[in-house]
């Protein structure tokens, strides 16, 4: 398995720093924060934790299991967009119409689909993320633009396209703006273990659920 981000690369040091600011950025507004605005201790906690797991993610090697895309895009999209519903946004989710199982690696797919969903409520209201599988690629994609080259969300989807073979495409024209990233589908692998997918209520009510982490910042 190919490693991304060798441990003395450019990236590693990248990948600190920002992780370094953003955690004594949640440090010092917690110290700010009121013991009584609940809300917004938690919230900062959240913002630390999701730090922590995109770190952990990108400094990682990850491994490929057995999983069907289809189910997982649904069940993590239809969790974001109930945790999304109630902080009065809205995600419109386009899936694909069969099943597709596929050699991936689930985690690196989970982050880069609420990461994609996450950017795109900070730029509107409203998102429609889909998936579309063909014969040989798939392709995930948001009307959003991409997030900031410099930012961990960035990192991370790009790392789940490098490690898929993959590739990111922004398309931008006028008001329409939408973030790509299509990857060749591998064969699954009967030496492999399946990756066990959870239904969105099981997502929905485990507090430290990637979807429930991301998704706090709204």
């Amino acid at each position: 398995m190919k490693n991304y981000l060798p441990v003395n690369s450019q990236n590693m040091e990248k990948i600190f720093n920002l992780s370094k600011s953003r955690l004594t950025n949640g440090i010092c507004n917690l110290f700010y924060t009121k013991k009584e605005d609940i809300c917004k201790i938690k919230k900062c906690a959240y913002h630390m934790l999701s730090t922590l797991r995109c770190a952990s993610i990108l400094e990682n090697q990850l491994s490929f299991e057995n999983c069907d895309i289809t189910a997982l895009f649904i069940s993590q999209t239809s969790a974001a967009a109930y945790i999304a519903e109630e902080k009065g946004s809205s995600v419109f989710i386009e899936p694909p119409r069969t099943s597709c199982r596929i050699k991936c690696c689930p985690q690196l797919l989970e982050y880069a689909v609420l990461t994609l969903i996450y950017c795109g409520l900070m730029q509107n209201e409203a998102v429609k993320i889909g998936m579309k599988v063909r014969k040989s690629t798939a392709e995930i994609y948001c009307n959003s633009n991409m997030p900031n080259k410099c930012s961990l969300e960035y990192l991370i989807i790009k790392k789940a396209a490098e490690f898929h073979d993959g590739r990111l495409i922004e398309y931008n024209c006028g008001a329409a703006n939408k973030a790509i990233m299509s990857f060749p589908l591998r064969h699954t692998d009967k030496n492999l273990k399946n990756y066990n997918i959870l239904f969105p209520a099981d997502i929905i009510t485990d507090k430290f659920s990637s979807a429930m982490v991301i998704l706090s910042q709204l």
